[in-house]
């Protein structure tokens, strides 16, 4: 089996304040970088590279999705599923479409507010059980009613169900690929929609293993959101479901740039 699976125990993660920057802030400037840099400045040597790039982000979609089906710790889970999404804004960039551009913008915004929503539920039950093991959960629902919906919204928005902001770019960049003029994307494409099985697989295998059968009595004495975790996470909550069914502000804001390029 090659995708590893990663433990805590001899392995230092980053403080959750520190994944939330660099899960929402920090991975958008490589993405931001090629496309000013190697989209604007350099365009034909992007599109003679861009084959190779397309294969490299599609490897990467795929890589991430199935290492994150393997973690046994919630947030490598989120960990990995970050390089999978993130493969889906350097397809998008890789087609040189305007759905594609277009897509991949989109979801460096979508991804840098999902992303950091998800690393703080992380911070969250870490508080208070000192653990981030799936497996030593169970039956989280009877007693943390709220932190359990908000994670189902932050899991359903990462796995790109329709109605919220993580479906809107993957779809433009999937239909970007398949519209592209070179018609070797319809292929990478094709594969890299195989990661929102795998994806959908991950989250709901991990919301049935921590929060649905019989609570674990261990955890009988946690507690449910505070007012500091709800003013973080209500606002991302709120902006995830808004872009999700009215986009064009986003659109707007970036489609001056993208129809010149």
């Amino acid at each position: 089996w090659p995708f590893h699976t990663w433990s805590p125990v001899g392995h230092v993660a980053a403080p959750t304040a520190v994944s939330m920057i660099h899960a929402g802030v920090l991975m958008k400037i490589g993405a931001f970088g090629v496309l000013r840099l190697g989209i604007f400045l350099c365009p034909e040597g992007w599109r003679y590279w861009a084959e190779l790039m397309g294969v490299l982000a599609t490897v990467g979609i795929v890589y991430g999705a199935l290492a994150g089906l393997r973690q046994t710790d919630l947030k490598f889970v989120i960990g990995y599923s970050s390089v999978s999404h993130m493969g889906i804004v350097g397809l998008g960039l890789a087609t040189v479409s305007l759905e594609g551009v277009n897509g991949a913008v989109f979801q460096m915004f979508s991804h840098g507010i999902i992303s950091p929503m998800l690393f703080l539920i992380a911070g969250v039950i870490y508080d208070r059980a000192h653990t981030r093991e799936i497996a030593g959960f169970g039956g989280l629902a009877d007693r943390l009613p709220e932190y359990t919906g908000m994670t189902g919204l932050a899991f359903m928005a990462s796995l790109r169900l329709p109605g919220l902001a993580g479906f809107v770019g993957e779809v433009l960049v999937f239909l970007g690929g398949f519209g592209a003029a070179n018609h070797g994307f319809r292929v990478l494409v094709a594969v890299g929609a195989l990661s929102v099985i795998i994806t959908a697989a991950y989250y709901l295998w991990t919301m049935q293993r921590m929060f649905l059968g019989k609570l674990n009595e261990k955890w009988a004495g946690l507690w449910d959101m505070n007012w500091r975790e709800r003013a973080t996470l209500y606002p991302l909550a709120a902006i995830t479901i808004i872009l999700g069914v009215w986009p064009t502000p986003i659109f707007n804001l970036i489609n001056t740039s993208l129809h010149a390029l």
